[in-house]
């Protein structure tokens, strides 16, 4: 399990993780919180190979995404969706 708690601007206030290596997982999200980093920045991170830590980046892709689709922005990109289907 991974949680994030982030503002609306994607800066984060804080993060739990419960999982195996979960010590070695939490340093990403240390590291971000550390240098005022955003969801998106870990979102677009590219890892080497498949870790542990890839769980943080989907996560953060998945909050990412969600953010751009809720609110105007999200109506707007919706609305154009529709168009094309």
């Amino acid at each position: 399990m991974i949680k994030i708690i982030a503002c609306n601007n994607g800066v984060i206030l804080g993060a739990s993780i419960v999982c195996e290596r979960a010590g070695e997982t939490i340093t990403e999200i240390a590291l971000a919180m550390r240098n005022n980093l955003k969801l998106s920045d870990l979102a677009t991170t590219i890892h080497p190979y498949p870790t542990y830590s890839t769980g943080v980046q989907l996560l953060a892709t998945k909050m990412a995404v969600d953010d751009a689709f809720s609110g105007t922005s999200g109506k707007i990109i919706r609305g154009f969706s529709a168009l094309w289907r």
